[in-house]
């Protein structure tokens, strides 16, 4: 059982200060007995709250009783690149899924970035602030103006937010696989249209924006 990411929040200035030591978990190889042992380990080392990438309800109520043994907040991650594709073939067997589209360039750049070990000895940020200028994400993810693909979402969200005592839903993952647009029909067309609705922007002003708002 491991804590893969530590953020430390405080105050600012002379305040003085609160700090909050998050950490992320997964529920695999947790059960009852051993998720107290790992609140236990995670109160020792000082954490507040912990997020898991756990959705299940069932599992979402043994970790907020655990956690509360310990005084640590459970957030429950959605993620829009976890579980998507499984999702959508239950709803829409006949159908793919609508993922977000990149241009050519950006396909070649992810192909050579998941190609061998290259995510290892290239500068690859796996989705941190990219440090090349052709960097994309391996990872597929759902096209955010998919009205469909939002649907997905809400049954989860409705089964995280029944979990007594559940802190809140934490958000991992969204944004866009090229890390500014996507290039699918249907955003081009609502881009034009956005467009169209904003002459006084110029087109990449537009484009942000546009992007910018849809993920909001």
């Amino acid at each position: 059982m491991i804590v893969v990411l530590l953020t430390i929040c405080s105050g600012f200035g002379g305040e003085s200060k609160t700090v909050t030591l998050s950490g992320w978990f997964d529920e695999k190889n947790l059960n009852e007995t051993n998720l107290d042992q790992f609140m236990a380990d995670a109160e020792a080392i000082g954490f507040d709250a912990l997020i898991t990438w756990s959705t299940d309800p069932a599992f979402l109520k043994k970790a907020v009783e655990a956690g509360r043994k310990k005084n640590i907040r459970i957030f429950s991650s959605l993620m829009p690149m976890k579980g998507v594709a499984e999702q959508w073939s239950k709803r829409h067997p006949d159908r793919p899924v609508p993922w977000q589209v990149m241009s050519a360039e950006e396909e070649a750049a992810r192909t050579f970035l998941m190609a061998g070990n290259n995510q290892k000895v290239t500068p690859y940020q796996f989705g941190g602030e990219p440090k090349m200028t052709n960097e994309v994400l391996g990872k597929k993810i759902i096209c955010f103006n998919s009205q469909e693909c939002r649907e997905l979402f809400k049954p989860i969200i409705d089964g995280v937010v029944s979990v007594p005592g559940i802190e809140g839903v934490a958000f991992d993952g969204f944004g866009y696989q090229n890390y500014h647009s996507c290039h699918c029909d249907q955003c081009q067309k609502l881009l034009a249209e956005f467009k169209k609705q904003h002459p006084e922007m110029s087109g990449d002003e537009a484009e942000v924006t546009f992007f910018r708002d849809t993920l909001v």
